[in-house]
């Protein structure tokens, strides 16, 4: 079967390091592909040439140049399954980005079109069926590979406990609850300090919530390695998002020895057992917040939650071997099988 991934694999985005692990792990038998123009052009025609030769395309959706070339390669009769990242109608709202209701249109037109929609977690299933609910029967998911690693022994860098989190200023990953929940401990006498991992392309007001200028400090977009590095010196990572499909880095948190509080709104808890005290129920409740942090910093889960990871189970070469069973039945359907 020749499959084509109808997106990047070279970046150092979340869905570029998804493709990279698609890539890697995908059967053999199977030839598969990916987009490697960067321009909007060069990626319509390279993703034409190659999707026109391709049995099943596997289509994140997450430009436009995307649906633009996913549909064009159904009016040919391609088989499209679409690989949902995160549902870029809900995100276009909440993290502002600036599409037009035309688009956010084109967008699930294309999901509607394809063969299959494949989320990365049950919660982002059920969360794309609650938008789109015409899209029942046609929706499955995977959880995103987690390959068998050996925890680190944590680093604090000083006495003073840090806090971590990721996605830098965009609004859905709640870091402004989180600041709040930093300045509630630090009234109450915890002396804690936060980290803001991730791209800063928008004002964050609610960093100066925290009076102390050394109580914050932004590290911007880094690469994997030094991110992890910095975790390790760190004694909590919270990912208080509003909606997180999956949540890859609160795996890198217990790679690095740190401990995670998680909102019940991220699919990566599917991937774990997790106890009352590791879940925020309520992402905006500052409150619930600063109280399970308080909690957390004296009371560590990194060692529980690492030995509640089934990594045979949630092994990359188990989970791609679901997607491409799906991917084969799609082709099969359509007569496109090789």
């Amino acid at each position: 079967m020749r499959v084509l991934i109808l997106g990047d694999a070279q970046g150092n985005s979340g869905p570029s390091n998804v493709h990279k692990e698609l890539l890697k792990h995908w059967p053999r038998q199977d030839e598969v592909d990916f987009v490697r123009a960067q321009d909007r052009v060069g990626f319509i025609r390279e993703g034409l040439a190659k999707g026109r030769k391709a049995d099943v395309v596997l289509s994140p959706l997450l430009n436009f140049a995307m649906i633009c070339t996913q549909d064009a390669l159904r009016l040919m009769g391609k088989p499209v399954v679409c690989f949902n990242h995160g549902y870029v109608a809900f995100e276009n709202e909440i993290n502002a980005l600036g599409h037009s209701q035309w688009w956010v249109n084109r967008y699930k037109a294309a999901l509607r079109s394809a063969n299959l929609v494949v989320a990365n977690s049950a919660l982002q299933e059920r969360f794309v069926l609650s938008y789109q609910p015409e899209l029942e029967g046609r929706m499955a998911h995977i959880l995103l590979g987690i390959e068998r690693f050996e925890q680190e022994e944590p680093c604090p860098a000083d006495g003073t406990p840090i806090v971590s989190v990721s996605g830098g200023s965009r609004a859905i990953k709640g870091n402004d609850v989180v600041a709040r929940a930093v300045g509630i401990l630090r009234s109450r006498g915890t002396d804690c300090r936060l980290r803001v991992y991730g791209c800063v392309d928008a004002d964050m007001p609610w960093l100066s919530e925290l009076e102390n200028g050394d109580a914050s400090r932004v590290m911007g977009q880094v690469d994997h390695g030094r991110f992890v590095d910095g975790l390790n010196q760190s004694s909590l990572f919270v990912m208080d998002s509003r909606h997180e499909p999956f949540g890859l880095s609160a795996l890198d948190a217990l790679r690095a020895g740190c401990s995670v509080l998680i909102s019940k709104d991220c699919g990566v808890l599917e991937a774990l057992s997790p106890k009352g005290s590791d879940v925020i129920k309520d992402c905006e409740n500052a409150e619930e917040v600063a109280e399970k942090m308080a909690y957390l910093l004296e009371h560590s889960n990194a060692k529980r939650l690492y030995e509640s990871i089934n990594f045979d189970a949630m092994s990359w070469d188990v989970q791609v071997g679901k997607l491409r069973d799906m991917c084969v039945e799609v082709a099969a359907r359509k007569g496109g099988a090789r």
